[in-house]
């Protein structure tokens, strides 16, 4: 399996170890993963496309197991490689980066 796969189970089950010790736990819901194409990526030109299409942008993405490396799954161009792309979560309208 691709190391850049997220097990959600795990990430729940430390949520709920967090909550038990007394810290605030991570919600399922009310957060969304979204990639914008980094400016030195050869799909930089996408970007433009994204912002005229439904997808908008940045533009909401999964990520996905791919035997090719490209594992961001979503935008115009379908899929991306990690290097290719800045992820961020959104919530409450805010942009919170992953890096």
């Amino acid at each position: 399996m691709n190391k850049f796969v997220l097990d959600i189970n795990d990430a729940l089950e430390q949520s709920a170890r967090a909550g038990a010790k007394g810290k605030a736990p991570m919600k399922a819901s009310g957060q969304q993963l979204y990639a914008e194409i980094k400016k030195s990526s050869k799909y930089a030109s996408q970007a433009d496309l994204c912002r005229n299409s439904p997808h908008g942008y940045p533009f909401q993405v999964r990520i996905v197991d791919d035997e090719d490396g490209y594992v961001v799954k979503g935008g115009v161009g379908g899929q991306y490689r990690i290097a290719d792309v800045n992820l961020y979560v959104m919530q409450d309208g805010k942009k919170i980066g992953l890096h």
